[in-house]
């Protein structure tokens, strides 16, 4: 028999009847919130997969604040209440000592550590009187104590008194009135204010949801008597300004909000918290006048508040889930170490057996930040930036968009991600150690889970101690890196996965980072915008520069030279190939590919290379080659026949991968290539496997699938080469009398649709390029009115795809001519990607219209002055607008292009830039009746304005900016209807009322009456503005238009309209 329970206060109550949730009723998607707890880790099954019997006990304890999960095989509900003050007590249990299984037995070797902290002592038993051994439960580490409180007070205390300071400091706001409508309504700048924090202001009327980024962000703009937004005084560290105060409260939230492992957990932070709040109190009742009662009720209130968040003691669900997400953390770091040595460790160069350390040849292609504030000063990069977020970045924005064409280094900057991750005491991303977990997921393997497999799969071992809905809880509530590679490439099933997963951690501070093709980006930049996310996106850049390249071939010379001293000569040899062929080289992949070819070729060879194509069709030699050297030893008659036969076969392939948008073979699709060549060639004596790990790269799978880690396949090298290879056997089904359409559905065996055309256009463009290289011009001219037809259905555009396909031939003459004569449209548009084919295309054929259009951010290429040379010269009559939205912006004359349209017999219908004098001459005689100019003008060239035929324009805007201005330039105005010539002023220094006075004389004529003024941020002082009214000429009336659109009948009127006292008024000149 056994002993008697011990009558202590906490004893232990066995269950006979414990439920257990059978396999077959737990749903995949898993419907929990992050509070969803308790933890209950009640699953019948082992990590085998069969099932295993047992009973569980209870706990019970009379303090019931705070609980501590305990294994599954000694709790049934996984909760244990334990009082705060016995956090690290050791408990002695008495158990009956004569059963070995069945209720009131503890297993001393169960995984007791499995949810405890790394600091957590060793778990014992006490069983019987003879044998006394110690349960020491898992305690939480005082990090952990720590970052719940500070979190706590910043979460709750920090915003109640900014929302104190707004009260006092806005009492003139109505009830009625939202903020944004009181912000409006008292005339104050709302630019300070990111779109998130508009969205929110434009529906509260109260600031009780407000949190302390935008109650911030709030009060430095709406409060009275405090500075303006942009006065140095919010930044200064002064004791006796309520600013500093403020702003040091914000850095603080910043800090613990953001830096969860370091930031978060000082002990000392409440204490800095309540300092900065009391002080803050004190300095608003100087400000606001506040009585000394008030002002020590806020005080108390401080104290009593910062009281009860230090006495705080954690519920049972806090502890759990704070538990579970220590042990889930270094469940993560097993995990990624693995996938490290599988995938990320090295990297391979096919064509030869080499591995090279990632880190040794890793080479930082730097990054382009899109977005609409970096349009007129594009932002460059580094790597390591990819993760650094903003301290006032929008709480919702949670998705990183790294897009970039295939082969510019995507993958292999995740790689180096991945791999930087474990590397804690060398990081070089910025902020990757703030993330908990983090999870990969190659999307290219297309593999469709559940929510209930991605967990299993990702964490088996705790998935076999505890509930799959409580390990998913700790991960929505965890601070994740969520990495999808190849978004573009996802089925829909797996995506909507993927955008439920973002729902699930809204209110976390996980973040996702998708790698896609730019193609792409539109349709996630949708789906966000519909859920209410933003983000931020990252272009990957290509290695332009010959140096950058040099320095990319250097570090695998380096690192490959030790295994072949032929190796040392990979830069001179690169230096040597043809200065056309360079612009090839500028993506990793590309540069990788050459440094395969080097080895296995002659530097003669490399030195023939004149296109893209002589680079592939290298390739594929070598192929050829390496295939006859594996079955060389072997008696096999017509082997020349069966390797071609294979190659053949091998471009059938790609063909079909190219159409599914996959550079991975599934088992499927091996089984199905060894099939279609035996049937062919019955009885041949060639093992398919040898074939497929010569051609294609043999890997490991690494998805976070059912199958993770042992599911191992093929993929092409690159995309590029799988889609020069599918070009090869569309080149050989074009010589039938097939449509291009019927041999893309007939090789791949569905039916093709519009939207799958643009997958194959560089398939289409390799076959154009083959087909003149192989002078096959019958067949081409034959075959190239139908990929026109294929092209025009799909709703591709023309001239972008003739751009393609004579960049990849270096515009070969006969390739240019043919291209010319196909395309039908009568609207060219200029982009970087058709510049320079346009340039070679003008000669022979000219459109209608040629519009040049480049976007705000982007750089006028040099290629620009070419190209205006040669509608000059082509003697082009059409029209021509020229949209350069960075000149106007940034106030950059573009005298020195323009100067290339002298003499032209073009019309210009619109011009957008930055013109001076050299260049108003220049396209005077070009205007038309109905032309729009949006026109940026620099001092002093205003007083030849009339160079601009302004009788002959249907709308003139003229924007004037000093140079040297440091505020940001805003967009063009739109004329008002019944205003047809504008002009805005700004940022004028003082001392500059003779030069507007000039200015104003020169745009308006004794004939033209002036009706509107409009200066921005001028700075001109009252007498300033009278001598303008006293010296400009009588006959021209003035209407004043205020910001709100009212228009005053008086000559002159100045209005402050912003707190920093700049004046702004509106001049329109009518003609």
């Amino acid at each position: 028999m056994g002993t008697k329970p011990s009558k202590s206060k906490y004893h232990l109550k066995s269950t006979e009847n414990s439920k257990v949730t059978p396999r077959e009723n737990r749903v995949d998607s898993l419907k929990y919130s992050s509070t969803s707890l308790p933890l209950s880790p009640t699953s019948d099954y082992n990590r085998n997969g069969s099932a295993i019997s047992r009973k569980s006990l209870d706990f019970e304890f009379d303090d019931t604040d705070v609980g501590i999960v305990i294994p599954r095989k000694l709790s049934s509900t996984g909760l244990i209440d334990v009082p705060a003050d016995k956090y690290y007590q050791t408990r002695s249990v008495s158990l009956p000592t004569e059963q070995k299984s069945g209720p009131g037995t503890v297993d001393v070797n169960s995984p007791f550590d499995a949810l405890g902290s790394p600091e957590s002592p060793e778990r014992t038993t006490s069983v019987g009187s003879n044998a006394s051994k110690k349960i020491v439960l898992p305690v939480l580490s005082s990090r952990d104590i720590n970052r719940f409180k500070n979190k706590k007070a910043v979460d709750e205390v920090v915003p109640y008194f900014l929302r104190k300071i707004l009260e006092w400091g806005c009492p003139d706001k109505l009830p009625e009135e939202t903020y944004l409508q009181y912000v409006e309504r008292r005339k104050l700048s709302i630019r300070s204010f990111p779109n998130w924090q508009l969205k929110t202001l434009s529906v509260e009327k109260t600031p009780e949801d407000f949190d302390v980024c935008v109650l911030y962000s709030l009060i430095k703009v709406a409060c009275h008597h405090l500075a303006p937004p942009k006065d140095l005084v919010w930044k200064e560290e002064r004791e006796d300004k309520l600013e500093c105060q403020l702003t040091a409260l914000k850095e603080i939230r910043n800090e613990v909000s953001h830096n969860l492992k370091t930031g978060a957990t000082c002990p000392t932070l409440t204490d800095q918290i309540e300092t900065l709040i009391e002080k803050a109190i004190i300095l608003a009742g100087q400000v606001y006048s506040l009585s000394e009662d008030q002002i020590e009720n806020e005080k108390s209130t401080l104290v009593a508040k910062m009281k009860t968040v230090r006495e705080t003691l954690m519920t049972s669900k806090e502890k759990n889930l704070i538990l579970l997400k220590n042990q889930l953390q270094a469940e993560c770091r097993r995990s990624i170490d693995k996938l490290c040595g599988m995938f990320c460790t090295n990297e391979n160069l096919y064509l030869c057996d080499y591995q090279v350390p990632l880190r040794s040849v890793f080479f930082p292609v730097q990054l382009s930040v899109k977005g609409p504030e970096f349009t007129v000063h594009p932002k460059i990069v580094d790597p390591w930036k990819l993760l650094e977020k903003e301290p006032d970045i929008d709480p919702l924005n949670k998705i990183i968009v790294l897009e970039g064409e295939a082969g510019t280094g995507k993958t292999t900057l995740l790689k180096m991600l991945i791999h930087d991750f474990l590397n804690e005491s060398s990081q070089k991303f910025d902020m990757l150690n703030e993330f908990d977990c983090v999870y990969y997921h190659s999307s290219r393997e297309n593999y469709i889970y559940t929510h209930y497999e991605f967990i299993r799969s990702a964490y088996p071992d705790l998935c076999s101690q505890f509930r799959v809905e409580d390990v998913f809880n700790a991960i929505l509530s965890s601070n994740n890196l969520f990495i999808f590679d190849g978004l573009d490439e996802l089925s829909d099933k797996c995506i909507h996965i993927v955008q439920d997963l973002l729902l699930r951690t809204a209110k976390e501070n996980s973040t996702f980072l998708f790698a896609m093709r730019p193609s792409f980006t539109q349709h996630v930049y949708r789906r966000a915008n519909i859920l209410g996310f933003s983000y931020r996106t990252f272009s990957m850049e290509r290695i332009q520069h010959e140096e950058e390249q040099v320095q990319f071939l250097t570090l695998y010379e380096n690192a490959l030279s030790e295994k072949n001293p032929k190796m040392k000569g990979l830069t001179n040899a690169f230096k040597k190939t043809d200065r056309s062929l360079r612009t090839f080289f500028n993506r990793p992949t590309n540069l990788v590919l050459f440094c395969s070819l080097f080895d296995q070729s002659t530097t003669e060879s490399i030195c023939k290379w004149s296109q893209e194509y002589d680079v592939y069709n290298e390739v594929l030699k070598l192929y050829k080659e390496m295939l006859d050297v594996r079955f060389c030893g072997k008696r096999i008659a017509n082997l020349d026949v069966l390797i071609d036969a294979l190659i053949n076969e091998t471009c059938i392939l790609s063909l079909k991968c190219v159409h599914k948008n996959t550079l991975f073979l599934t088992a499927e699709d091996c089984l199905n290539f060894k099939r279609s060549f035996s049937e062919k060639f019955p009885g041949n004596p060639l093992p398919i496997e040898d074939v497929l790990s010569t051609i294609f790269l043999y890997n490991g799978s690494y998805i976070s699938g059912p199958k993770a880690f042992h599911n191992y396949t093929y993929q092409f090298p690159e995309r590029n080469l799988q889609e020069f290879m599918a070009s090869r056997a569309l080149l050989r089904l074009l010589e039938t009398n097939k449509s291009v359409r019927n041999i893309l559905e007939e090789t791949s065996g569905e039916p093709v649709q519009g939207s799958d055309i643009h997958k194959f256009g560089n398939v289409f463009a390799y076959a154009i390029v083959d087909l003149v290289n192989q002078r096959k011009e019958n067949i081409l001219k034959k075959k190239i009115r139908d990929l026109a037809l294929v092209l025009e259905e799909a709703g591709q555009d023309e001239l972008e795809f003739w751009s393609k396909v004579l960049s990849k031939c270096n515009y070969h003459k006969n390739i240019v001519v043919q291209a010319s004569k196909v395309v039908e449209i009568g609207e060219w548009r200029i982009t970087k990607r058709t510049l320079e084919a346009a340039i070679h295309m003008l000669p022979i054929k000219h459109p209608r219209q040629i519009n040049v259009q480049f976007r705000e951010g982007e750089r006028t290429p040099k290629l620009l002055k070419k190209f205006l040379a040669t509608i000059r010269d082509s003697k082009y009559s059409g029209g021509l607008t020229l949209d350069l939205w960075r000149s106007y912006s940034t106030m950059t004359p573009i005298d020195d292009l323009l100067e290339n349209l002298r003499g032209s017999q073009c019309y210009i219908r619109r011009l957008i830039g930055c013109v001076s004098l050299s260049g108003g001459a220049c396209i005077a005689p070009l205007l038309t009746r109905r032309c729009t100019l949006v026109v940026a003008l620099v001092p002093p060239l205003l007083h030849d304005l009339h160079l601009l035929p302004a009788h002959k324009l249907a709308i003139l805007e003229v924007s004037i900016k000093w140079p040297g201005s440091d505020s940001e330039p805003d967009a063009p105005p739109h004329p008002l209807p019944d205003v047809e010539l504008g002009l805005g002023v700004r940022d004028l220094p003082a001392g500059a009322a003779p030069w507007l006075l000039n200015t104003l004389v020169a745009l308006a004529p004794p004939t033209c009456g002036l009706d509107e003024i409009f200066l921005l941020r001028c700075g001109l002082s009252d007498q300033e503005l009278q001598f303008l009214s006293d010296e400009f000429p009588h006959e021209n009336r003035a209407n004043v238009c205020c910001q709100q659109g009212i228009r005053v009948p008086c000559r002159w009127t100045v209005e402050t309209l912003h707190q920093d006292d700049t004046r702004d008024i509106h001049l329109r000149l009518g003609l």
